[in-house]
């Protein structure tokens, strides 16, 4: 099994939240950008063989931006399962932050939320074991990540925040 993990944010178009969801997924993606990749769900939803691959044969976290959950809708049309799921509806509650008013670009609000959705993200990476679509697979257990960043101490930092 890889140790790459997908990072699938939600593509609401029109939503103010999936411009959250992209944003933490890209800082996530930043700090281990050889070991972490961005699925493209418009170029998953085209056909694109690369996008299929990379949700069929590696560890899936899913940013979920509402309760349309439609990141995980479209994984399971393919018949991919997520390996974790992020849900801002519950960072937003838990943190009383909101994600601001306008796409175009994310307001401080919206920029804090997605730098909190971004840490539940690195504590998901330390904390979930990581399966793969092949049954059979063995379980690692800790960071996915084989890359030098210290993803323990960045998800220690996070919980010491909350």
């Amino acid at each position: 099994m890889s140790d790459k993990v997908v990072l699938a944010p939600c593509m609401g178009v029109g939503k103010v939240v999936a411009n959250v969801t992209r944003r933490a997924a890209y800082l996530a993606h930043t700090m281990c950008p050889e070991d972490a990749e961005i699925l493209s769900i418009p170029a998953l939803l085209a056909g694109d063989e690369q996008e299929r691959r990379l949700v069929l044969e590696h560890p899936v976290v899913v940013i979920e931006g509402c309760v349309l959950r439609c990141a995980s809708h479209v994984l399971k049309l393919i018949g991919a399962k997520p390996a974790a799921k992020i849900e801002v509806s519950r960072i937003i509650r838990e943190r009383r932050l909101t994600p601001g008013r306008t796409r175009k670009e994310l307001e401080a609000s919206g920029k804090q939320l997605a730098q909190a959705v971004a840490e539940r993200l690195q504590l998901a990476l330390v904390d979930e074991p990581w399966t793969n679509t092949a049954p059979g697979d063995p379980l690692p257990t800790g960071c996915p990540f084989a890359c030098s960043c210290n993803q323990a101490d960045a998800a220690s930092a996070a919980r010491s925040q909350q």
